[in-house]
């Protein structure tokens, strides 16, 4: 069976979230099951945090209008949170499902651009031990969790 939500735990508060059913989506699922990404993100126009993959993944790019809660991939290469609204050409990774707090959880705004994003892998909705470890020695308040 494919799964096809994870968890974002940002600020202390645990988002679930759905996969798009695309190629890059199913990369990123593939990358994340052979262990955690870090990905040091930061703000760019008050509106999403975006930082390198460090590596491409397939594309499927659409002139998109992004909401809250979308996670898109951005040149192949990198992630993009939205906790604001955008258009661009972009391939949908994810969608946040409940956007209750994930704006205040995210940090919006130049106050917290030097943000960690950390993503881990993990079959319980909460974050793994090897996730709490790796944010605690990053001091950051930011991780993905898949499930």
């Amino acid at each position: 069976m494919q799964q096809s939500t994870f968890y974002v735990t940002a600020g202390g508060e645990t988002f679930s979230a759905t996969f798009a059913d695309n190629s890059g989506a199913q990369a990123l699922k593939e990358l994340l099951a052979d262990g955690d990404i870090t990905i040091r993100m930061s703000d760019y126009g008050g509106f999403e945090k975006v930082g390198s993959l460090g590596r491409s993944l397939p594309t499927s790019n659409s002139q998109t209008t992004t909401q809250a809660g979308d996670i898109v991939l951005y040149q192949g290469n990198q992630i993009v949170m939205f906790y604001g609204s955008n258009t661009w050409s972009c391939t949908r990774l994810a969608r946040i499902e409940n956007l209750t707090g994930w704006r205040d959880a995210l940090g919006s705004g130049t106050k917290a651009a030097r943000g960690l994003i950390l993503i881990c892998v993990s079959h319980r909705q909460r974050k793994s031990k090897v996730c709490f470890a790796a944010m605690a020695k990053r001091r950051t308040r930011f991780g993905l969790t898949i499930h």
